[in-house]
Order: structure tokens, then sequence, then C-alpha cells
């Protein structure tokens, strides 16, 4: 049936992209759909709380729409919102200045937490302890080294991906990560020298 074909809701991003740009705005609604979760997921990763978070999905959600016009056919939409994402979170981070500390419950969500075992109280606290040192360093890196770390790690993207997102080579992509991860293991030294059974 021809005419139910032409009412199928467009699948692919460059589609949808088209669409919003004749002004088809549950197109774009459709985009930012697709993509909260892993826009929102790259911000928290850099933001490291709930609220900045929030705000990064909205601006670069925001950026998005502005700028759809100049976004260019034979690119990747993912690949441009997410460098649009990291460049609200650098500027994000820029502007406060400071690390901003994570709560618990945050990073359940962010997935570095493992489920509390209530059987074994001690082992516990050791956990939320290296948990929390861990959302430390993670929190002290630079927003170069913090992206990196971030879309690799926690948005599992390729060195190809990540390259293409913040515009560096693989080459710079796997320095980064490589600095990003010593950077991590000298400031967890003294916390796992101390620990080990």
């Amino acid at each position: 049936m021809p005419m139910s074909e032409s009412k199928t809701v467009p699948k692919s991003d460059a589609e949808l992209v088209d669409k919003a740009k004749g002004g088809d705005g549950p197109a774009f609604d459709k985009l930012v759909l697709r993509y909260r979760k892993k826009v929102y997921g790259i911000a928290f990763g850099m933001a490291r709380n709930h609220g900045d978070a929030d705000d990064v999905a909205q601006e670069t959600f925001l950026r998005a729409y502005q700028a759809l016009n100049r976004f260019k056919a034979g690119y990747e939409f993912r690949t441009w919102l997410y460098r649009i994402a990291v460049n609200v979170c650098i500027n994000m981070l820029k502007r406060k200045g400071r690390r901003v500390e994570t709560s618990l419950e945050e990073k359940v969500d962010l997935g570095v937490a493992q489920p509390a075992t209530p059987d074994n109280p001690g082992k516990e606290m050791e956990q939320k302890e290296l948990r929390e040192r861990i959302d430390s360093a993670i929190g002290q890196l630079s927003p170069k080294l913090r992206s990196v770390f971030v879309l690799r790690t926690l948005q599992d993207l390729s060195y190809e991906e990540i390259g293409r997102v913040l515009n560096i080579s693989q080459g710079t992509v796997m320095s980064r990560l490589s600095r990003a991860r010593e950077s991590l293991r000298n400031l967890l030294r003294e916390y796992v020298e101390n620990n080990v059974e």
C-alpha cells in the first residue's frame, strides 16, 4: 500500500534531519528521543552531577536545533551532536572553574557503583570508598582527557568515532586516553597500595 508507506516514520537520522530542516518539529523531537540518553550520558560523565548534566543536555539540543540549517548532508548527525555536547560540557567546566562532586546515588546511575551487599558491611564500605575515590579521580582529569575517557570508557565509542566527535586524530585519541588512564592510576595508586589484602 503506497499510502501507508508514505506515512511511515523516517528511520534514518538523515531523513529526520532533512524533515527538521524543512520545519518539521516532530522530526527533531524524534532525534531528541533517539539521542537523549547518550547525550545525557556524555554530559553526566563530564559534569559529574545530574543538575549540570540536565542543563548540558538541554543546551546541546537547543544549540543543535538552532544550528540545524548549517549541518551538512553526508556527515553523521550523532557525531555532530556529540561534539556539541562535549563542547557545551567543556565550556560549563571552564565557567565553573572547579570540579563537581557527585553523590553516591548519581554514581549508581553512572554505572560506577555496584549493588550493595548487606551480608558483608565491611566489604560494602570498602566498595563505597573505592567508588568515591574513582569518581573523585575522574573529576580531576582535565576536560580534554575527561572527554576522551568518558566517550571511550562510559559511552563505548571507537577511537575513530571519538576522533570525529572531538575533531582530533586517532593517534591523539589514543594518546589522551593513555594519559587519562595513567593519571587515574597515579591518583588511585595510594588508595590501592594501602588497601591490598
